[in-house]
């Protein structure tokens, strides 16, 4: 019976650790600083265009803290945008993120700016003449 009640206490315990690490504040994870970062002077960036129509890739501000609710890519397929700039963020737990292109609009209209991830664009074949 000694042995039973060792089994129950030891996976109580191992049960209880599990829970207290998994409560850890959510926000810790979602502080960014910025690891790699490189700014196009002029029109050295590449145009790029939202890679699908229907896939939804919002836009982050510069620090990656907060989405720009109003701007999703799905919402301008045919617009082009020029990359201003690459950025890799790393989380508070030190892991890398991708690649993000902070992307502006070169198309009249409504200007719309942000973070995005490069997976989310591709590069613009045909030339653009401005």
């Amino acid at each position: 019976m000694k042995q039973w009640m060792k089994a129950v206490l030891l996976t109580v315990a191992v049960v209880g650790t599990g829970l207290v690490a998994a409560t850890q504040p959510a926000d810790a994870a979602s502080k960014y600083t910025i690891v790699k970062q490189h700014w196009y002077v002029g029109n050295k960036g590449h145009v790029v265009q939202p890679k699908t129509r229907h896939q939804s890739a919002w836009l982050w501000n510069m620090n990656h803290t907060k989405v720009k609710s109003h701007f999703n890519l799905k919402d301008y397929p045919n617009r082009t945008f020029n990359v201003r700039a690459a950025v890799q963020y790393k989380t508070a737990t030190g892991r890398r993120t991708g690649i993000y292109y902070y992307i502006s609009s070169i198309d009249s209209g409504k200007a719309v700016s942000g973070m995005v991830s490069r997976n989310y664009v591709k590069k613009r074949r045909e030339p653009v003449f401005w």
